[in-house]
């Protein structure tokens, strides 16, 4: 079976595959349930995941990762040759020290891999094509009467831009901040990348259909960001040293 995290957690792990080697030693930032990592781990890497939530530490440990409950840049790595910030870097509030943490505690010759979105970029028409996506029949079926926040905002008929905009109702860093934060200690190569298809993974049954569902939502926003028909949201980065 296949689940529609199994669609996210696919993309994220291709992505580091892309630019890391095995054997390499990975601190995953913002871990979750270990979703991430446990791939990583079976594809040969090894992987010290960190989070602040204890409860997904524990579901971490339960599926076989190796899990810190610790927060960045406090938690101290044993000389790592990757930072891997999945979906976390927006949200630690003093980005200087979290970049400067990387910079100290990455070997020689070590990367940054950030995956992030930026909640600043949306626009009416993007928003829009997403409502329309998540509103099918079809869709509605899947996602039933519990869904919640944007999604279930959506499916109540609010603005699609204004469920946007209720559901982002916390500061978070912009990809230009984080990207202009890196750049004073990293060459940083970023690439626009789909990144709504994500809002719909926790708000579905862990089915094939669900997860199929996902993967074509995906297709079609990698499609539309490619030909430029829609606006990125999700983005990411890779920085080296000079």
């Amino acid at each position: 079976m296949t689940r529609p995290i199994d669609i996210a957690t696919r993309h994220t792990v291709a992505f580091v595959e892309a630019h890391l080697s095995v054997p390499c030693h990975i601190v995953e930032v913002g871990c979750g349930n270990g979703e991430v990592a446990t791939k990583l781990q079976s594809s040969g890497y090894r992987v010290t995941a960190l989070d602040a939530d204890p409860d997904a530490i524990g579901a971490a440990r339960g599926i076989g990762v190796d899990a810190v409950e610790a927060t960045w840049p406090d938690f101290r790595a044993d000389d790592p040759d990757a930072i891997l910030f999945t979906r976390s870097l927006h949200h630690i509030h003093d980005l200087d020290a979290a970049v400067a943490g990387a910079d100290e505690q990455l070997s020689s010759g070590g990367v940054v891999l950030v995956e992030d979105f930026d909640r600043h970029k949306i626009d009416q028409h993007t928003a829009e094509w997403f409502a329309a996506e998540v509103t099918t029949d079809p869709m509605r079926r899947l996602l039933g009467a519990d869904a919640t926040r944007m999604i279930g905002y959506m499916l109540d008929g609010m603005d699609p831009l204004a469920a946007w905009s209720a559901h982002h109702d916390h500061e978070l860093h912009s990809v230009e901040s984080m990207a202009a934060t890196l750049s004073r200690s990293f060459v940083v190569e970023t690439e626009p990348v789909a990144y709504l298809y994500r809002y719909l993974i926790t708000q579905m049954p862990p089915t094939d259909a669900a997860a199929e569902a996902v993967a074509e939502i995906f297709r079609k926003e990698s499609e539309l960001i490619t030909s430029g028909r829609i606006t990125p949201i999700g983005t990411r980065m890779v920085a080296r040293r000079p």
